[in-house]
């Protein structure tokens, strides 16, 4: 078959797919390509002479400008559907019959679920052109309904299917606002996205037509906006008092708001079962060539949990599928075979040994990268740099040759090595469908579970044959962690022996040491009850680890150091496996602390006075009881006659009545206000206990001068604070009232410091969400100058603090309020905490510790901190360090040395 774009390119005189989207990207920069690079492009152009033609034909736009450009038209270059009648091929099992979409449903492997309370919303069930049969749902309710599908969970099929059968118009745009235009009408929409935007998207959103119902379906979750400080954002005054924009953007992303209908896709919990089932009938209907069967696939993976563990969706299992169905189930890999992914892999490129180097030398690298983050997708630059960085495995792999001890080693390496290409070929993997875009400008190697399978085989090389230091630095990275107990549990016992004979014979202040000793720990807990015989080598493990566990846990529990188990699955995982050991016989020199513990009950002498028993009891999930505040609506009646009659009453009057009608209260406390009488506590209740009244003298505020807003806010804070013991109603009411706001919007800022007295300012102070922001900066410089103030709340102002507060921000670390204040200034402005940091000299050594100890950077802050050590108290100093531990990955033990007193 031709290739079309070739020969227009080469018409055009373009040598080559990057020299072509070099010339894109300069004549038509305006477009959004989903990436500024060139060779990013160049990968989508590669796929138009392979038919992968869908995402140029869902944008249009960017398929005319390369049209243009090469003086054809779209059609001219293949840019049209793959193929007529609604057909769905199955790109990563080629051989299985293609999906007629008008005639044939697909594999039903999973739902759409609440993220709000985890059930399957009613409202979402008519995008799909269905509803509950006791319900008739003519159409979506107007909003945003929000679809996240993560990748490899079959997004392409549902939206095919989606586009198929649902009523509704369905688009597919880069970005929620690149589709801007579309979200101008009324009318409902299906939209799929491609990518994050950020805030232009919200803005999007904010701004789409109110009538409008609309389904995205995005590789994302939907935007929720963070609330570090606690925030009571039913009070907030954004909330209420933005601009219309803000305001809606808030009521999008904020919860309990939260107006977007958000929901993830998530997988039956018995989907591979379901679609290799669904395979087996397809490809026998279909009188497909096959030795695949369902039942001999499902009993090999629960022979092979880890990789049953790194099946992420449907592409998964269609690609293993695609990979064994003409294999004899006797030659698949098994999960003892200490070469699975080696294997595994060849029969994914079984004729291209060069490109098996390529596609392993690559997994290798990420896994030893100490920058990328293991099994995530990652930037085309990423991925280069990790090629380039392959010549430093063959020199690990020459010097290892050399440092071997017995032959078979050396040949082992010596072909190995034979085999290393001395650069990555990247464009070949890309080729070969190898190396596949992830989301936009980021890509990530297939199938997916393939670099986990071979990062397991090079820990097992390692485990055999290298020292600890090569790979138990590993199990502080909790996503590498699992590659490590996945090797190790792949060894034997025998096989396991000389790892523990390589353990020193002091663990203390060995970061490697004790990461192997108690990785060593979980796996032998896993094996105790299913093994006939553990050796009693391997069983004088148990006491050396447990002399050297986490005492100060904080959940009262020893722990060990490389996992962190303050998540409830980590904790019963591990008292799983001190209860598996606790089976073993009981070791000579148990320490005096397990003696009697319900954390090693089979060891126990008596348990009835454990310690540890209500930790271990903690775990049973408590009910809680959830109450909801319901706000009344807010009603006007028509009063106008009388009121305007009111008015005029009291503007003649030469002082209040005793016992006014309540048609008169509003406009005597405005005259009140304005200085011609006291108010009357009586006249502030009818304001609160009036809807009218209350709007209608928020309505007057604006005659008041300015100088006497103070007064009028002090008569008002002077009666909540009489009333608010006897009814609570009143504090919501007082802080959601309209009365308040107008006030507040008029007041002075300079006012708080000298118009009111400690009382008043307890309560203005008390809910500083529901002050206006310049309010808000002038009570952070009234606390900072005053110790007066302590019932409001300090902290929580310094999370609503905003980047012009930045000095007030600094001078609050000098309180005790420095923690949060020093959390917000790296939320707010990192670069500010930097510039502070690297003029450490000149800086007071208090904001240097606080700026350090809350740092979120740990191969930012760790250097620092150990140059300044001498202002941490050695207890601080360590419970920082055992906070990160966990997942420090390669800082480990450099984390572990501050764990040592000084």
């Amino acid at each position: 078959m031709p290739k079309l774009l070739d020969i227009h390119k080469k018409k055009r005189g373009f040598s080559s797919d990057r020299k072509l989207a070099t010339a894109l990207l300069d004549k038509h920069g305006d477009l959004n390509w989903g990436t500024k690079q060139a060779p990013s492009l160049a990968v989508r152009l590669g796929l138009i002479n392979k038919g992968a033609t869908d995402w140029w034909h869902n944008r249009p736009d960017l398929a005319k400008a390369l049209a243009d450009l090469l003086d054809t038209s779209p059609e001219d270059l293949g840019i049209h559907p793959q193929e007529a009648g609604d057909f769905h091929r199955f790109p990563e099992f080629p051989e299985l019959a293609p999906l007629d979409l008008a005639r044939e449903l697909p594999c039903d492997l999973g739902r759409p679920v609440s993220r709000r309370d985890g059930n399957l919303g009613e409202e979402f069930e008519p995008w799909l052109g269905q509803g509950p049969a006791s319900i008739t749902v003519k159409q979506p309710a107007s909003g945003v309904h929000w679809l996240h599908f993560p990748p490899g969970r079959g997004a392409d099929l549902f939206w095919a299917h989606l586009h198929r059968h649902s009523k509704y118009e369905s688009r597919r745009a880069n970005t929620i606002h690149d589709a801007h235009e579309l979200l101008m009408s009324p009318r409902h929409l299906i939209l799929r996205i491609d990518a994050d935007g950020g805030d232009p998207d919200l803005h999007t959103l904010a701004a789409m037509h109110p009538d409008m119902a609309l389904l995205i379906v995005a590789p994302h979750a939907a935007p929720l906006r963070p609330n570090p400080g606690s925030i009571q954002t039913l009070y907030l005054w954004e909330r209420f008092n933005g601009p219309l924009d803000a305001r809606r953007e808030f009521d999008l992303t904020t919860d309990p708001f939260e107006q977007i209908r958000s929901f993830e896709w998530r997988l039956h919990p018995d989907w591979i079962t379901r679609l290799v089932t669904w395979i087996e009938k397809r490809a026998n209907a279909h009188q497909t060539e096959t030795l695949f069967t369902a039942e001999e696939i499902l009993r090999w993976l629960e022979k092979f949990p880890y990789l049953k563990r790194q099946i992420r969706g449907p592409g998964d299992i269609l690609h293993l599928s695609s990979l064994l169905h003409s294999v004899p189930s006797s030659k698949w890999p098994k999960a003892t075979n200490r070469e699975a992914g080696r294997k595994l892999l060849q029969h994914i490129l079984p004729t291209s040994t060069g490109i098996q180097n390529d596609y392993r030398e690559l997994s290798i690298a990420a896994w030893r990268s100490e920058t990328a983050e293991w099994g995530a997708p990652l930037p085309q630059e990423s991925w280069e740099q990790l090629a380039k960085a392959h010549s430093d495995s063959a020199t690990e792999k020459l010097n290892a040759l050399v440092d071997a001890d017995d032959r078979a080693t050396r040949v082992k390496l010596a072909g190995q090595l034979k085999r290393s290409p001395s650069r990555l070929n990247l464009a070949r993997l890309t080729e070969q469908k190898m190396l596949l875009t992830e989301a936009v400008e980021t890509y990530s190697l297939r199938p997916r579970f393939m670099p986990w399978l071979l990062a397991r085989d090079h820990v097992i090389e390692c485990m055999t044959h290298q020292e600890l230091e090569s790979w138990a630095p590993q199990c502080f990275d909790p996503k590498r962690r699992i590659v490590v107990d996945a090797a190790l549990d792949a060894l034997t016992l025998d096989q396991l022996l000389p790892i523990g004979e390589r353990l020193p014979a002091s663990l203390a202040g060995n970061a490697a040491a004790i990461a192997a000793a108690e990785a060593l720990f979980y796996t032998i807990g896993r094996r105790i009850q299913k093994e006939t015989e553990i050796p009693p080598a391997l069983l004088t493990l148990a006491p050396r680890v447990l002399n050297q566990l986490d005492m100060d846990n904080a959940l009262g529990l020893p722990g060990p150091w490389s996992r962190d188990i303050r998540e409830k699955d980590a904790q019963i995982e591990w008292i799983a496996t001190c209860w598996e050991w606790s089976l073993s016989p009981r070791p000579e020199n148990l320490p005096a602390r397990f003696q009697s513990s319900w954390l090693f009950p089979g060891w126990a002498n008596d348990l009835d006075e454990a310690d540890d028993w209500e930790s271990i009891e903690s775990l049973v999930e408590k009910k809680r009881d959830v109450m909801e505040a319901i706000l009344k609506p807010r009603l006007q009646p028509n009063l106008q006659p009388i009121l305007q009659r009111a008015e005029a009453l009291t503007g003649i009057l030469a002082k209040p009545p005793t016992f006014p009608p309540a048609p008169l209260k509003p406009f005597l406390i405005i005259a009140g206000a304005k200085g011609r009488w006291h108010i009357e506590p009586e006249w502030w209740k009818a304001v609160f206990d009036s809807d009218w009244i209350e709007n209608l003298v928020s309505d007057k505020v604006n005659q008041i001068a300015e100088e006497r807003i103070p007064a009028l806010l002090g008569a008002m804070l002077d009666y909540v604070a009489a009333t608010y013991t006897k009814s609570r109603d009143i504090s919501t009411h007082f802080m959601l009232s309209p009365l308040r706001t107008a006030i507040l919007r008029r007041l002075p800022p300079e006012s708080l410091a000298h118009a009111f007295s400690k009382e008043q300012l307890q309560i203005l102070l008390s809910l500083p969400e529901a002050l206006p922001p310049a309010l808000r900066g002038q009570a952070l410089e009234l606390m900072l100058s005053s110790n007066n103030y302590a019932d409001a709340d300090f902290e929580k102002l310094i999370f609503l603090t905003e980047e012009g507060d930045a000095q007030r921000l600094l001078r609050c670390l000098d309180t005790a309020y420095w923690k949060a204040a020093a959390q917000r200034i790296w939320q707010l402005m990192p670069h500010q905490a930097k510039f502070t940091l690297s003029n450490a000299s000149n800086e007071n050594p208090t904001t240097i510790h606080a700026l350090l100890i809350t740092c979120p950077d740990l191969s930012y802050s760790l250097p620092l901190i150990c140059e300044h050590r001498n202002i941490f108290q050695n207890k601080e100093l360590q419970a920082w360090a055992r906070e990160r531990l966990p997942s420090a990955g390669l800082h480990s033990q450099e984390l572990m040395r501050l764990l040592i007193p000084r």
